[in-house]
């Protein structure tokens, strides 16, 4: 019996080469522009899980934030990946590992951030859902989602990072146990 495919995964990475672009951005604004979207999609019935990347570690125990969704953390991350209907990101790399797995991923990449347009095409190629704001982002996971999408290519110049070769074995034995 497969594992059922009904959690919706958000996965910002709050990265210093995105956040100081942004000026007056604080950890409390970034997590609600990454968690306000969630009710547009609930006609999904999808589980939102914010996966508490460990760049925001640190910001986040200092916050006042509570998200108005569960937050998980490190290993957690394994069963509710397997559980992934999609994965919404900036570019972490559990987008990758989603991938490899056949989890659709949507990525916010604004064509104005010299990082995302350096990525854009290998992400296209590889088949992921590129948007450019939060606004875009309900459409395109219905779309991943109504879809099925499944243009997954085998993505050459995107391999799972090296410290998550085991959390992709670990996904797939619990995925498909």
């Amino acid at each position: 019996m497969s594992t059922p495919k009904d959690v919706l995964l958000i996965a910002p990475t709050w990265s210093p080469k995105i956040r100081h672009k942004i000026p007056g951005t604080t950890i409390d604004s970034w997590i609600n522009d990454w968690t306000q979207w969630v009710a547009n999609i609930s006609t999904l019935n999808l589980v939102p899980v914010f996966f508490l990347h460990p760049n925001m570690e640190e910001a986040f125990a200092e916050s006042n934030i509570t998200p108005s969704i569960p937050v998980i953390r490190g290993n957690q991350v394994q069963e509710f990946l397997a559980r992934a209907a999609v994965v919404v990101t900036d570019r972490s790399s559990i987008v990758n590992e989603g991938h490899f797995i056949g989890v659709p991923g949507v990525l916010v990449a604004p064509e104005s951030d010299p990082l995302s347009f350096k990525l854009r095409d290998k992400y296209l190629d590889s088949g992921f859902i590129l948007v450019d704001d939060f606004a875009e982002l309900p459409s395109a996971v219905k779309h991943a989602v109504a879809d099925d999408v499944t243009r997954f290519r085998q993505p050459a110049d995107l391999p799972p990072e090296p410290s998550c070769e085991k959390l992709v074995s670990l996904i797939l034995e619990t995925r498909f146990e």
